[in-house]
């Protein structure tokens, strides 16, 4: 069975301080095929198994069809079986072996967050699965990044009596198997979302934050965290962003060697030995 990666980027990339160049290296080595769509005009010479899509006018990003667009573009362009939605800053440590994955789920990524530079990884502030390994091409979530939608017809909303008969038709251990993640089920990837500078970093949050928001009133309440990145990222600060985070040491000879190899790309911020759980 082939296996690919798909994502898209835009031509600001650099300055929101993701490593489009970096990814297209790594990850290339380890996947059939890639597939990118761009968003506005770039120049790229990508690896022989990149296939890309460049879309000259950039969509409107203030909500978050901008995310949703190019990500269901690219998961159509990849010809491989089995698909994964691995963003432009994400890294696999290796392969993945699709050998004994069934078809009919979608598999969990669990993803390492480094946290102002390559030796922290932040946790308890993320979730722990983001969905994104399927075989095939599946809708994807509104929230673009958290992963596929189910196909499963139990999943679908089909009023509430419809959905009370189907849930005591499925008892609960059969009622979950549209996901599986599972420690042999699981698989990881190293993610520098919170390993950019301070200034790109407000920047990528102001956009993904407010995009959310205009696509769903209801997220109003992030707008207390917009107020943290005004102008620019305080790593120092993260406590008051997520007072349950928890700052834990990485040994970097288990990373990506790509990343350990451009560490400087990554290097932030410096914190104390006693903030380390």
């Amino acid at each position: 069975m082939t296996i690919g990666a798909y994502a898209f980027t835009i031509n600001d990339w650099k300055e929101l301080g993701y490593p489009v160049d970096l990814w297209l290296e790594w990850n290339s080595k380890y996947f059939d095929q890639l597939a990118l769509v761009i968003y506005g005009e770039m120049e790229i010479d990508p690896p022989s198994n990149v296939t890309i899509i460049k879309e000259p006018s950039i969509p409107d990003r203030t909500n978050e069809d901008f995310f949703l667009r190019g990500k269901e573009k690219a998961q159509k362009l990849l010809n491989t079986d089995w698909k994964v939605m691995l963003d432009t800053d994400e890294f696999v440590p290796k392969r993945i072996d699709t050998t004994n994955l069934d078809r009919k789920k979608a598999y969990a990524i669990s993803e390492r967050d480094f946290f102002g530079n390559l030796e922290t990884e932040i946790v308890n502030v993320f979730p722990k699965f983001y969905y994104r390994i399927h075989y095939g091409n599946r809708p994807i979530g509104r929230a673009g990044a958290a992963g596929v939608t189910p196909p499963y017809a139990a999943n679908f909303v089909f009023g509430n009596f419809v959905n009370d008969v189907l849930r005591k038709i499925f008892k609960k251990r059969e009622f979950k198997p549209y996901y599986d993640p599972s420690t042999n089920k699981n698989f990881e990837v190293w993610h520098t979302s919170t390993v950019r500078k301070p200034d790109a970093m407000a920047k990528k949050w102001r956009i993904h934050i407010n995009a959310a928001i205009n696509s769903d009133p209801s997220l109003g309440s992030y707008k207390d965290f917009l107020k943290n990145v005004q102008s620019t990222f305080d790593y120092r600060g993260y406590k008051k962003i997520w007072p349950a985070a928890i700052l834990k040491k990485v040994d970097l000879s288990i990373i990506p060697d790509i990343l350990r190899k451009n560490a400087e790309r990554f290097n932030f911020a410096i914190f104390d030995e006693s903030e380390y759980d």
